[in-house]
């Protein structure tokens, strides 16, 4: 079978076989390509690099979060622990790993990889320390005040993933306050406040 690239796409596969770093061209094909929300198409980017570029950790992190987002939380776990077997403190797997945990329901476990990807990269997981240490005790209910307050739009879509993962997968109730519309949406029940007065939205 043949795929034919998108056209969109075409300019970054020529770029590939003229640069002098293809591993770091394929990568970043892939990001943009699940950036543009093509999951599988960047999981099948993902795989072609792995044989011919070795066990890249940032592509086998990438092919990780795509395993994630596909409901494949096993998967990925694999992904996260051959990155952590070359690099023991490699951030980006600690924290899907715990991730990965937290999607198959181990939130205990979960929540020693991210306080230890934390720790690694504290400038970009304060968001993720707070909710790790708020799910130490396995509350019922998880309380959460303007949570993507400071992110980009990259990580706020982590952090969506991860307030999805702890209703669905752990069972905890959250109850968020928020001026993001794009967060505020993925709420099963939404309170708009305005002029002091609160009503529910339909």
């Amino acid at each position: 079978m043949i795929r034919v690239a998108k056209y969109g796409q075409l300019s970054s596969v020529l770029a590939i076989f003229m640069s002098t770093n293809p591993l770091k061209e394929r990568y970043d094909l892939a990001l943009k390509t699940l950036k543009a929300g093509d999951v599988e198409e960047a999981e099948l980017i993902c795989r072609r690099t792995l044989p011919r570029h070795g066990r890249d950790p940032n592509i086998l992190c990438l092919l990780g979060e795509i395993c994630l987002r596909r409901r494949r939380p096993q998967e990925a776990k694999h992904l996260y622990a051959e990155v952590l077997g070359q690099q023991p403190g490699f951030p980006r797997a600690l924290e899907g790993m715990g991730l990965a945990l937290l999607a198959d329901k181990k939130a205990a476990d979960a929540c020693e990889f991210l306080v230890k990807a934390a720790a690694a990269a504290p400038q970009r997981s304060k968001t993720r320390m707070a909710l790790a240490r708020a799910l130490v005790h396995k509350p019922k209910l998880l309380l959460a005040d303007e949570p993507s307050g400071n992110l980009d739009e990259e990580n706020k879509k982590v952090l969506h993933q991860l307030l999805n993962d702890v209703h669905d997968n752990l069972g905890i109730t959250v109850v968020l306050v928020t001026h993001d519309t794009s967060l505020s949406s993925l709420a099963q029940k939404r309170y708009v406040l305005h002029d002091g007065t609160i009503t529910l939205e339909d």
